[in-house]
């Protein structure tokens, strides 16, 4: 059974600025967001669905925002290419992931949501709190045990 999409062509419609109306586009954006729905629902680990198979409600906005934008990507260019000019020059190329997938801004959108913590690089605080000052008698070395001081080995 197919989950239903966090979004509509229409949503993605509005989202690009144009009509999807003709039945093969149609048939293209349905794709797209069911796409992009299935990977938001793999990134966050959770299926946003109740027990009657219809989404939860409230839906939080980024689920919905994210799937657009995955699929805007995917529905506006299907073959991956971009363009660049070079002087006179028009020079296509394939990215590097073309199809539907997610940038790294919408997998932190999508990181709250999952429950995890963030995934990447960060700090872990090292601080034990202050020691207290070492006295003359306290053994500095324990190399022979705490009772025989190193001298007498």
């Amino acid at each position: 059974m197919a989950l239903p999409a966090f979004a509509t062509v229409q949503n993605l419609a509005d989202w690009l600025g144009e009509p999807i109306t003709d039945t093969g586009d149609i048939s293209r954006a349905n794709g797209a967001l069911a796409m992009a729905s299935a990977l938001v629902r793999t990134e966050t680990g959770k299926q946003w669905v109740d027990e009657h198979a219809s989404l939860v409600n409230p839906l939080p906005d980024a689920l919905s925002l994210v799937t657009l934008q995955a699929a805007a990507r995917a529905y506006s260019n299907p073959e991956g290419l971009t363009s660049e000019r070079v002087d006179d020059a028009q020079v296509s190329r394939k990215v590097d992931e073309a199809g539907v997938y997610l940038t790294a801004s919408e997998r932190d959108l999508l990181t709250p949501l999952a429950g995890r913590p963030h995934r990447g690089l960060s700090t872990i605080a090292t601080h034990r709190g202050d020691f207290a000052p070492m006295s003359d008698d306290w053994p500095r070395w324990w190399v022979n045990g705490p009772d025989t001081p190193p001298d007498e080995a």
